[in-house]
């Protein structure tokens, strides 16, 4: 799965929800006003932060998520 963050957000986070089960066990890959970018998993509801890059994401990045067993 790939995007385009054409405008970083300015106060708030663009997440993408990848690999869901149901709406309580999935993954994220957010990106906040920063331009951090994250992996959290989400399990029975409950958001567990799995890996961070600070400040890697700027206006017009391609931002290409991998998921593999």
């Amino acid at each position: 799965m790939e995007f385009i963050a054409t405008t970083v957000p300015s106060g708030d986070s663009i997440d993408v929800q990848f690999r869901k089960a149901d709406s309580l066990n999935y993954w994220i890959c957010r990106i906040n006003s920063s331009g951090d970018i994250s992996l959290e998993e989400v399990v029975d509801g409950s958001e567990t932060q799995r890996g961070l890059a600070a400040g890697v994401v700027s206006n017009g990045h391609r931002v290409v998520i991998i998921a593999d067993d």
